[in-house]
């Protein structure tokens, strides 16, 4: 059937009383030509009425022939089937919205997840034809001697990638490109103070080219994008600003446009703002700039006056920094394409690293870039796959135990199906009907799904932006979450509601008719049942061993010894370099700040420094000890902190001193270490006294005053890291523009929050502070992942529990319900209460090992998979197994306590006399 026959199918249908009122009319009048005829013949007036409808046959039968011509009767009988199940639904109210929460738990975890798969993994960037987008990346044998970059990383085949370059190579790149149309750079634009209509904020947004915007295919829904006129060194100050800040700072006023914001107080123009859906190249913003909220020109970086003392050239040739995408033009072939950058890139390399032979011939790799930038994706890719699958569990479970539910009432209803049946009713109608009344149920299980789905999401979006990365998009109900949800309805109404509609219309209709008598007969229609109950309990087995696995997981994580006390320790950040800050203004700000926040009663200690233990982030350099002339020196992580850092966070010195107020600009330039860098640097010698020089600083001779004990750097997972503590008046001038405070506290440390806030206020009303948070708050952060699978799957396992166990109890009582005249004979017989008990429990457990039996080979052929998100703990672990499955048994037996001691209490005198 056609859409268009559809059309006429309902027309007909609105129209139904006049065609019904016209086909009676043309029947009469047939039926009285027919008998004119006869009378003519020479019959009387009742015999010719009575032969003309005799041989034109039942009235009923040709009316429903010309309905099927019209196309109304399938509509009409699907009108009654849905008023009957909807009837029927109603009459037990308690089973409908049993099914309906099940349902709506079961569709719902799954459009939620499905929703964020879609948006990080499957969706193309909303932008003019994604599908021509690609990154551009570059590799070599390994990173160049001499080569000043950053967000770069070696592979698995130990080569050197990168995908960032320098602003030569990209002006070459997008003007000698004959195979790409539009290549397009843009960077990060770190956390900045935004302030707009009165009121200043700290967050990011993006540097771009002047032709960022037509090349990448976005448009603005106020005012005009960045333009190359904007992108010169004389380009007037413009501002592209995001949906969502529109809506934050103006109010989504029209007059926005052509208003001014200022930038670390530098003026820009607001020049246009981007559609709600836009959010950048990136889902997950990039490392340090999780929402792009503000957009300027590239040339516009020097504006804000980062790095002025230390003079970065952004626009040359030795400073690698932008990120560029393209479009690919129609027809031109990617391997071509890639041959032609990589030798514009290498025409553009500075001469410096050039030279490094060993480094190889740089090529440039074309990453097809409709989805964007990958850091999210890269980051979720496995848990939300796994997530999927999680939930997937959780539908089949739901399916599964309302098959079981469906197969108990059907034989419940066995009587009026066959009376239904004896009476002409074909069984694909019946089987219609049945399937209606679980299609009913699978709507209303969406309705409610989709409401749990939009909570669900919010929650789960909290979740994922912590860490390093933010989330920049917004998940919004569309036609393809919608398409999803319905699919999955009806997938849901198959699974569950297909199978017992058919086993209910292949009765015998002679038995049915017989009255009530679900006795030792019905036994094997019990079967389906318990075969469904073992399968949800073995779904049960997966979920609640893949729960117990991130539970030890998380607690393995939140053992691990992290080297310094992280108990009553505040910390906040602060950015003047974003404020208009010096170097001489900036430094005076930390100094007295620190002076003040360590008179802020219930304050024990207090220091700063550039990052803070398990914050995601590091700094990298390589150092050079005597004697050793290997190019890229010994690698080390760095930490530029103030006087007592080591003292406050409470990180025991074993040999030598730390970092205190000797340690001054002017003073020789020391470092403390850690042990492990200790031993990595220096053997077995001492190293106190030792001096090193830094790679990216030949100049500066370091001096080793410290050894410490190991401390947990960046991440909780990482092993021991070659730690080097430096005194950050000694680095960079003596100028970092943004540097983090922590306070030890002798009380509670959310009580003296509101005082450092004060405090910074006194100095500079206009300076906010940011991350400011506890210690043991940003190690929950660091674990958002850990606890976000170890909640889910446990919650999710529960659940299943749940609907396993009230399965067993339904199946149990319903087959006591339905032995009550055996369990009365066996009774009469001699049969004690024990014994009766014992053959109910045995058949509850008969199924849950069944369930269990089938458990264990499925959970460990599924928890392998989840192997990379453990720690401490494997797969396999067999603890975890015997933990499941002994919550599995012993919930099994309590569902099915109650309806066994019922069977013994039964009066086996009443039930002889129950038939």
């Amino acid at each position: 059937m056609g859409f268009s026959d559809l059309l006429l199918r309902l027309r007909a249908l609105r129209s139904r009383d006049r065609a019904e009122g016209d086909l009676d009319d043309e029947l009469k009048f047939h039926l009285e030509m027919e008998a004119r005829k006869k009378r003519l013949d020479g019959l009387p007036e009742a015999d010719a009425r009575h032969l003309a409808h005799a041989e034109f046959g039942g009235v009923a039968q040709v009316q429903e022939q010309c309905r099927d011509i019209r196309g109304l009767t399938f509509l009409e009988n699907l009108g009654r089937d849905i008023r009957y199940g909807w009837r029927v639904l109603r009459k037990t109210p308690v089973f409908t919205a049993v099914a309906v929460l099940s349902l709506a738990i079961g569709i719902g975890a799954n459009t939620a997840i499905f929703s964020l798969v879609d948006t990080v993994l499957l969706r193309l960037l909303p932008v003019r034809s994604p599908e021509q987008l690609v990154v551009l990346k570059w590799s070599a044998n390994r990173g160049p001697r001499g080569l000043k970059s950053a967000f770069s990383f070696n592979d698995g085949e130990g080569r050197f990638r990168t995908n960032v370059f320098s602003w030569s190579i990209f002006t070459d790149l997008r003007a000698r490109s004959q195979t790409l149309a539009g290549v397009f750079a843009f960077a990060p634009l770190p956390q900045v103070n935004v302030a707009a209509n009165g009121e200043a904020r700290m967050t990011g947004g993006m540097l771009v080219s002047g032709n960022y915007f037509s090349a990448l295919g976005v448009g603005t829904v106020l005012g005009r994008p960045i333009v190359d006129d904007d992108d010169t060194v004389d380009g007037a100050p413009a501002a592209v600003i995001s949906y969502r800040f529109w809506e934050r700072a103006f109010g989504l006023d029209p007059a926005a446009a052509g208003k001014t914001i200022y930038i670390n107080r530098v003026p820009f123009t607001v020049v246009g703002v981007t559609p709600r859906a836009y959010f950048g190249v990136s889902a997950g913003g990039f490392i340090l700039t999780p929402e792009i909220n503000i957009t300027i020109p590239i040339r516009a970086r020097n504006r804000l006056g980062w790095n002025a003392q230390r003079r970065i050239e952004w626009y040359g040739s030795d400073l690698f920094w932008v990120q560029a995408m393209g479009r690919l033009k129609p027809g031109a072939d990617p391997r071509a394409s890639q041959a032609e950058l990589s030798a514009i890139l290498g025409a553009g390399m500075p001469a410096v690293v050039a030279r490094d032979q060993k480094a190889g011939v740089p090529r440039v790799e074309i990453i097809p870039g409709g989805q964007g930038l990958d850091f999210l994706r890269r980051d979720f890719h496995e848990p939300l796959l796994i997530l999927m699958a999680v939930v997937g569990m959780v539908l089949l479970m739901t399916c599964a135990n309302l098959a079981g539910m469906l197969l108990a009432r059907a034989t419940a209803r066995r009587k009026e199906i066959a009376v239904r049946l004896a009476m002409g009713a074909g069984r694909l109608r019946l089987v219609r009907q049945l399937l209606i009344e679980g299609a009913l149920l699978s709507a209303g299980g969406a309705v409610a799904g989709l409401l749990l789905a939009g909570w669900s999401v919010r929650a789960l979006l909290a979740l994922l932006a912590t860490g390093m990365h933010g989330v920049a998009f917004e998940v919004r109900p569309d036609a393809r979450i919608l398409g999803f949800t319905a699919g999955i309805s009806v997938l849901t109404t198959v699974l569950f509601a297909l199978a017992p509609a058919l086993g209910a219309t292949r009765q015998d209709v002679a038995s049915g008719l017989k009255a009530d008598t679900p006795l030792a007969a019905a036994s094997h229609r019990f079967r389906p049942v318990r075969a469904l109950l073992a399968v949800q309990i073995a779904v049960a087995l997966v979920l609640l061993v893949g729960a117990t696995l991130f539970t030890r997981s998380l607690a393995n994580l939140r053992s691990i010894p992290l080297g310094f006390n992280p108990q009553k320790l505040v910390l906040f950040g602060v950015t003047p370099g974003a404020n208009g800050y010096d170097e001489t203004r900036g430094n005076r700000l930390y100094s007295n700040l620190l002076d003040r926040l360590k008179r802020i009663p219930g304050v024990t200690g207090a220091t700063l420094s550039v990052q803070t233990p398990l914050s995601g982030y590091s700094s990298n350099d390589g150092i050079r000890i005597a004697g050793d002339d290997s190019p890229r020196g010994r690698n080390a992580d760095l930490n530029f902190v103030g006087p007592d850092f080591l003292e406050v966070l409470q990180i025991p010195v074993i040999l030598g001193r730390g970092i205190d107020q000797r340690d001054t600009a002017t003073a020789p330039r020391v470092a403390v270490i850690s042990e492990t860098a200790a031993r990595d640097y220096f053997g077995g010698s001492s190293p106190v006294g030792q001096k090193f020089r830094w790679v990216s600083e030949p100049d500066w001779e370091v001096e080793v005053v410290g050894v410490v004990k190991d401390a947990k750097y960046d991440r909780l997972t990482r092993a021991r890291a070659d730690v080097v503590y430096v005194p950050y008046t000694q680095f960079y001038n003596g100028w970092l523009q943004e540097m983090y405070f922590e306070l030890r506290t002798a009380g509670d440390p959310a009580a003296v929050i509101s005082a450092a806030r004060a405090a910074v206020r006194e100095l500079d009303r206009m300076l906010p502070l940011v991350d400011v948070k506890t210690m043991e708050g940003q190690i929950d952060e660091a674990l958002a992942q850990q606890r976000l699978f170890a909640s889910l799957v446990s919650l999710f396992g529960t659940i299943t529990l749940v609907l396993a166990c009230v399965g067993l109890y339904g199946l149990v009582s319903y087959s006591v319900a339905s032995r009550t005249r055996e369990i009365g004979v066996r009774m009469a017989l001699g049969a004690d209460r024990f014994a009766v008990l014992r053959m109910v429990i045995g058949q509850v457990a008969v199924t849950t090992a069944l369930g269990l039996l089938a458990g264990i080979p499925a959970t460990r052929a599924l928890t392998r998979f989840v192997e990379s998100q453990l720690y401490g703990i494997h797969a396999g672990d067999v603890l975890s197994l015997a933990i499941a499955a002994a919550a599995v048994l012993l919930v099994a037996m309590l569902a099915a306590f109650i309806p066994a001691r019922r069977a013994m209490r039964i009066d086996p005198v009443r039930a002889l006399r129950w038939e």
